[in-house]
């Protein structure tokens, strides 16, 4: 009987020195880093910029795997329900955290059932329309709407995303009747706009930007508090008569929880160097990004003041779980 104290202390021992040899070996194989939206949104471009770097740093794959669906939910739940070795990552937006607020049947815990890795980067949205709309401001956007109540409708990347919340801020704020149209991924929301299908957009500069700079879509507004240096000529909704308005969408790399502390540790550390050098910064301001980085611990209490905050604007544009 009293042996068993001594045979408990070296399996532990074992389990830890096994998990200490995984952790110096990773990374050993293919990484899968999963989007849960469709290919050519923000959250894809992100992915497959910083992906290509950690393949070439690691000399591994990096298999870029979009999962759309459900806002996001399939692909973040594959990764939640994959063994946490780390070879199984998934990049999620702001609109992950609010969905308690939206969904009666979420199948993960926001926040339990993740290992958070590291906060990637933050790009506000711009509020944009198509040519062909009659507007060039959002005092004449704001007209528009009251004279066409219930017609103007806006394409989202998907409920709860910063660009559906920061519609629905402008709705309430503005006394404006404008209907949010949902898409699968802001890939297939940016088509749309583009080909006139629907009016308005409000989409990250990730997204929007480009097509903002090629003439195919007017941005009248930037959701920051202050303007962005990549659009410097669009004004702020602070400067369009809507003082302290400030949305942003973000994004954060997970993985599933229990993942081992010293592989976190890597994929921190090498993310971190790699959104540090001067051309990935570069790349990253082009297409209207910013860098957020830190620790795995503040990536986590990150996602809980988000959750927070998020939560009461739902709150408070009447949107329920459905």
């Amino acid at each position: 009987m009293k042996k068993q104290p001594a045979r408990t202390a070296i399996a532990l021992l074992a389990v830890a020195l096994c998990a200490d040899v995984a952790a110096q070996a990773y990374p050993a194989k293919a990484i899968r880093w999963i989007v849960p939206y469709p290919p050519g949104g923000s959250t894809d471009v992100i992915a497959r910029t910083i992906g290509q770097k950690l393949a070439e740093a690691w000399n591994i794959q990096v298999i870029i795997d979009n999962r759309p669906g459900a806002s996001g939910m399939i692909g973040t739940d594959i990764v939640a329900k994959s063994v946490p070795d780390g070879y199984s990552v998934v990049s999620v937006a702001s609109s992950h955290v609010l969905h308690p607020s939206l969904y009666r049947q979420v199948p993960f815990n926001t926040i339990n059932d993740f290992t958070h890795v590291v906060m990637l980067v933050r790009s506000p949205n711009l509020i944009c329309v198509h040519p062909s709309l009659p507007v060039r401001s959002i005092k004449e956007l704001v007209a528009l709407a009251r004279a066409r109540p219930g017609t103007l409708a806006f394409g989202i990347g998907g409920l709860g995303s910063s660009n559906h919340l920061a519609g629905e801020m402008l709705k309430s704020l503005a006394k404006i009747d404008i209907i949010p149209i949902p898409y699968k991924g802001s890939g297939p929301a940016l088509i749309d706009a583009i080909g006139g299908q629907i009016p308005m957009l409000i989409q990250t500069t990730t997204s929007a930007g480009p097509t903002v700079k090629g003439g195919k879509l007017r941005a009248l507004a930037v959701t920051s508090k202050a303007r962005y240096a990549s659009f410097a000529e669009v004004p702020t909704l602070d400067e369009s008569g809507f003082p302290g308005f400030d949305s942003s969408e973000w994004w954060g790399l997970m993985g599933p929880a229990g993942m081992p502390r010293d592989v976190v540790a890597k994929l921190n550390t090498e993310i971190d160097r790699i959104m540090n050098r001067s051309e990935v910064q570069a790349r990253f301001a082009e297409i209207g990004t910013s860098y957020l980085g830190g620790t795995p611990e503040q990536a986590v209490a990150f996602f809980r003041a988000e959750m927070a905050k998020w939560s009461k604007v739902a709150q408070a544009a009447g949107l329920k779980p459905e």
